[in-house]
């Protein structure tokens, strides 16, 4: 009660005090009274400069002006309580802005560090897939390593197709290089259909695909690879098919017998005629050396000077209709 009453004496005298400022008759005391009046004036057009924007004070007219006027001498009047009243505002305001700006702060810490974060986990994905990768590339390989030893040192025939297929090429690199210090050979009559066929069908798919096949073997021959007893001339009747049965047949040695082809009907009768053969089919073969199955192209249409298509596709223009 006691302190009531204190609180309440020191308010009254403090209005008494600051009220004699606004005498008429003392100028000592009103000359500090207009000054604080005119502080008080600027304050509050800063504040409205600052919420509204620039430009709204020169927009005022007659009336706008009065209120002006009227509104300094209400402040002349009551600028004793105005002035707490604005130093509390003025504390309220800058408590906000700081919980405000503490927040703001927070939340950009926390985007910040969530970034960071993702940053953290896309690295070690990337990190993760290298490593996957890396490993699935020295399983592949060393699987591949394993069947290329396996078929080298056995008793080995592989059908002139698989030679001749151009989609082959990364099977054939990757014979090459796990064969390493090993040799591979093909019969002397598989080499002379390759021949005839480069030769009597020059510029046909089939001609191509001869002449990609002699350039894989003579690859092998100058890598020292390829061990080939050819002779001199090829045989014009050259044909492998039939001698790739009876070849096996006759192979009276200890080694395990595989065969490789890529046509179905040759497969086929070598499982017939010789069931002690391993055969494998092109896609397998290509699969076990590099980890993937082949993507065959498309095929390509061809037209002749007749106009009678072949089974291949026009390659450029537009389909040409007869």
């Amino acid at each position: 009660m006691d302190l009531l009453v204190t609180v309440k004496e020191a308010l009254w005298k403090y209005l008494e005090y600051t009220y004699s400022y606004n005498s008429f008759v003392d100028s000592n005391k009103f000359i500090p009274s207009i000054l604080i009046t005119g502080c008080i004036l600027v304050y509050f057009i800063y504040k409205i400069e600052t919420w509204h924007g620039e430009g709204d004070l020169d927009d005022l007219g007659c009336s706008g002006w009065f209120a002006v006027v009227c509104g300094c001498v209400f402040l002349w009047l009551l600028w004793p309580i105005i002035i707490p009243i604005i130093v509390l505002y003025e504390v309220i305001a800058a408590v906000v802005w700081g919980i405000k700006e503490n927040r703001l702060a927070v939340q950009r810490s926390r985007e910040e560090e969530l970034k960071q974060q993702q940053a953290r986990e896309l690295e070690r994905r990337n990190e993760e897939a290298l490593e996957a990768a890396k490993a699935e590339q020295e399983r592949r390989e060393l699987a591949g390593r394993i069947f290329v030893d396996k078929i080298l040192d056995a008793y080995l025939l592989i059908d002139s197709n698989i030679w001749m297929t151009q989609h082959y090429a990364e099977a054939f690199d990757k014979l090459l290089e796990y064969g390493e210090g090993k040799t591979i050979s093909i019969p002397k009559v598989q080499f002379d259909e390759i021949e005839n066929k480069k030769d009597r069908e020059k510029m046909s798919p089939g001609g191509r695909s001869a002449r990609f096949a002699l350039s894989v073997l003579e690859k092998y021959q100058v890598e020292g690879f390829g061990l080939f007893d050819i002779g001199i001339e090829a045989d014009k009747h050259a044909y492998a098919d039939r001698d790739f049965i009876k070849m096996m047949q006759d192979y009276t040695g200890d080694k395990h017998k595989i065969f490789i082809a890529e046509d179905r009907t040759l497969r086929m009768r070598m499982r017939s005629e010789c069931p002690d053969v391993e055969v494998i089919e092109g896609n397998e073969f290509f699969h076990e050396l590099t980890g993937e199955y082949p993507v065959k192209p498309a095929p390509v249409r061809t037209y002749s000077s007749s106009g009678n298509s072949r089974h291949f596709q026009r390659p450029h223009g537009r389909r040409k209709r007869w």
